[in-house]
């Protein structure tokens, strides 16, 4: 009885660990595309697949970060998060719930 626990209880996890590996490799492997810059002087840069930041380099302009990541939880959608609104020369952060999600990035300029 306890080697029918055993192996039901292993089966049960090497199913979901190739699940796992299945939904995060899978969508490791899309390359992500990044926006037109909305602002001249402002640009955002992608870090390790996960997260982004956005910075300007005037002192005049209000921006912030927006990322579309893959939905960890349904890989054939996404979802959107955006850094805080920063002033000038900050950089505006945010970042993916699951590493190697991160689909798009780009600049939201508020002046």
């Amino acid at each position: 009885m306890k080697s029918a626990i055993k192996r039901v209880a292993a089966g049960l996890f090497a199913a979901a660990f190739v699940t796992a590996a299945t939904v995060v490799g899978g969508t490791a492997t899309v390359q992500a595309n990044p926006v037109p810059v909305a602002h001249e002087t402002c640009n955002a840069n992608p870090v390790f697949g996960t997260a982004a930041y956005s910075q300007c380099f005037t002192p005049n302009v209000t921006h912030r970060v927006r990322v579309t990541c893959w939905a960890w939880w349904a890989p054939w959608t996404t979802y959107d998060r955006h850094g805080p609104h920063v002033w000038g020369f900050q950089q505006s952060w945010t970042s993916c719930d699951v590493p190697f999600t991160l689909r798009s990035w780009h600049v939201e300029v508020t002046h």
